[in-house]
């Protein structure tokens, strides 16, 4: 009673400081309320892609495979002994000397043993009996192919291979490493333009699919969907990526050939770990239509200036050539107008004539080790015997500053976010921290930290932004 006759003016410090601490409340709730439900629905999407993950691995285990059960005659040892390159499998096929359906069955079950074993885990899909069937029809006299001569009709007749988990595939999914690709839904209705080439046009029987590194951007093959890939000569190490998985089948005799496909080094780089031969054809001689983009809504991003192009991987440089004759055909020009249509040169590859051949050791960036460099100088010497001439070069860009490039480019959006968006709410790999970490740093660190550390990392914090 004693307060009940006073008179509190509304324009008085009391009522301000009362609207104040309401609005305060209310901002404060509005960003508790935010945070909690962004919280919320990250781990909704997050349980949901461990959902998608866990059916995939479901699916891929419960698959049936009969043709493995059908050639039981087939020893222990013949399974892991027999291996024939991609050359000879089709000469042994076409020739009647080996019947394609049994050895698509014996490399089946060499897959089976040790690419999808625990230990070295290079597969991500398999497609046996699918191929099996394929390959039970095959006919060399029917198609023309029983004379040895007979080498430009369907190169790759009879030849198992597996394909890149990235590259497009009838009923496969193509994940890049990426659980937001994993759903059923995904599946592939129909082959890219380049297994559609090589199975149609070129006879190849695509029985595996090799695993891949997350967004497919590190010299690695680990993802959180179907795992790690270790290198097959040593399981404490990687075998490169992003085409580690199809470089270690070829490397353990599970498949005489793999379609990779490179940006900066990922069928060459998994080619070196695992001691087989890889090559990048140039940028556009080989199509992409029809395949993924390891990025949000397959948009382009940095691919749209660094083209990643497909291209073989192989235990020999004729296998190589043999599967760029396959593709280089008038079939594969008519299909994807934007491919090039010039032919694989066969008189320039054969020709027996010695060569003027560059090298150079070292770029300055990328400097190898003293095993590559005792490598390249075997390969150098083993050349001048062959009566080829060997001229040291500069290249014409250092590393430093082509390096720098690749690295502004990929980072041009800033906080490596074409990366974050393409994960769609999965977390990201460890192997990819350091470079977030560093994204994320607001400039004015960056700027100091770039005094402090060597050069090679200071050169690297300038070619990233922060937006």
């Amino acid at each position: 009673m004693l307060f009940h006759n006073l008179y509190i003016p509304k324009n008085s410090m009391y009522f301000h400081d009362l609207e104040l601490s309401g609005i305060l409340i209310a901002a404060f709730t509005v960003i508790i309320f935010h945070l909690l439900s962004t919280f919320n629905a990250k781990q909704r999407r997050r349980a949901q892609l461990v959902g998608w993950v866990e059916n995939a691995l479901i699916q891929r285990k419960n698959k049936c495979h009969s043709c493995l059960n059908n050639s039981e005659k087939l020893s222990q040892n013949e399974i892991a002994e027999k291996f024939y390159s991609a050359v000879e499998t089709r000469k042994l096929v076409t020739t009647g000397k080996i019947n394609a359906a049994e050895n698509l069955v014996r490399l089946a079950k060499r897959c089976r043993r040790y690419g999808r074993n625990d230990s070295v885990n290079a597969i991500t899909e398999e497609f046996y009996d699918e191929e099996y069937k394929v390959a039970l029809g095959l006919d060399p006299t029917k198609e023309g192919l029983k004379s040895d001569n007979n080498n430009d009709k369907k190169p790759l007749y009879g030849v198992p291979i597996s394909v890149k988990d990235c590259i497009k595939m009838k009923n496969a999914l193509e994940t890049g490493g990426l659980a937001c690709r994993t759903h059923e839904s995904l599946r592939a209705k129909d082959d890219s333009v380049l297994v559609h080439i090589l199975r149609v046009c070129s006879g190849a029987l695509p029985i595996v699919r090799g695993n891949v590194g997350q967004i497919m951007m590190l010299p690695e093959s680990e993802n959180f969907v179907w795992g790690r890939s270790c290198n097959p000569w040593d399981l404490n190490r990687t075998p490169g990526g992003s085409s580690g998985g199809d470089a270690t089948l070829v490397a353990m005799k599970c498949v005489p050939m793999a379609v990779g496909s490179d940006v900066a080094g990922s069928i060459r780089i998994p080619a070196s770990f695992c001691g087989v031969v890889g090559f990048k054809p140039s940028s556009m001689r080989l199509s992409n239509k029809g395949s993924m983009r390891p990025r949000k809504d397959n948009k382009a991003s940095s691919s749209a200036i660094i083209k990643s192009v497909p291209g073989p991987i192989a235990k020999t440089v004729d296998d190589c050539a043999l599967f760029m004759k396959s593709i280089w055909i008038p079939e594969y020009f008519q299909i994807d107008t934007v491919v090039p249509p010039i032919p694989f040169n066969c008189k320039k590859y054969e020709k027996t004539e010695s060569f003027k051949i560059g090298y150079f050791v070292t770029d300055d960036w990328f400097e190898p080790c003293t095993a590559a460099k005792r490598g390249l100088l075997e390969t150098i010497c083993a050349l001048e015997k062959a009566g080829h001439e060997c001229v040291p070069f500069d290249p014409p860009v250092n590393g430093w500053e082509s390096y720098s490039l690749i690295v502004a480019l990929n980072a041009a959006d800033g906080n490596m976010r074409q990366f974050v968006d393409a994960l769609e709410g999965e977390k990201m790999i460890d192997s990819y921290m350091t470079l977030y970490i560093a994204s994320n740093l607001p400039n004015i660190f960056r700027s100091f930290l770039r005094k402090v550390v060597d050069k090679r990392r200071a050169t690297l914090l300038g070619s990233v932004s922060e937006l």
